[in-house]
């Protein structure tokens, strides 16, 4: 099947993957890849860390926003986006998202999350005072359960779990391609 023009956009927790799989996903639909995170932080010249320790986090959503609105207004060919972890909390990107193109969820278990996230010290919103590994748990099932409501608004969910970016791109491009032929 060859499509015209598609966009996906990848939402799911930190270390669900969505960065991972985008870079894979984007080249089997002939698409550019987009991290909005990457582009955040080479716009404002400093980490996610550093925006949040300096500017707070609303400066840091707003900001987020404003990259995500100039990456929806990008038409003509194909796109994977990558989002923050965070960023399908806000309405208007939900909206701006979703009125453009596919919403794809990285599912992930907490477990796994905790293995792939680390001791989290690049992760604004989930890192702690060298907390220990149950404070890190914590604070992720706690996060985690207030964004899954949104996070279920997506057209296609995907567990990364027990798959490889690769495996889970190849799963992707499958699923795309069949929600872009009913549509």
């Amino acid at each position: 099947m060859k499509l015209k023009t598609v966009s996906v956009y990848l939402i799911g927790f930190s270390g669900s993957g969505k960065s991972s799989v985008g870079r894979q996903l984007a080249p089997m639909l002939k698409a550019r890849f987009y991290d909005t995170d990457q582009l955040i932080t080479r716009r404002a010249g400093r980490s996610i860390g550093a925006i949040f320790a300096e500017s707070g986090e609303r400066y840091f959503r707003a900001f987020e926003e404003t990259v995500v609105r100039s990456v929806v207004s990008k038409t003509g060919r194909s796109k994977v986006v990558a989002l923050g972890g965070g960023a399908f909390e806000n309405p208007r990107i939900r909206k701006m998202t979703s009125d453009d193109g596919a919403i794809v969820y990285l599912s992930c278990s907490r477990r796994e999350l905790r293995r792939r996230i680390g001791n989290a010290a690049d992760r604004p919103v989930l890192a702690g005072k060298k907390s220990a590994a149950l404070a890190l748990d914590t604070r992720i099932k706690t996060l985690l359960t207030k964004r899954l409501n949104n996070y279920h608004k997506a057209d296609v969910t995907l567990s990364t779990t027990a798959r490889t970016a690769s495996q889970a791109a190849r799963e992707l491009k499958r699923k795309i391609l069949k929600l872009y032929a009913g549509s």
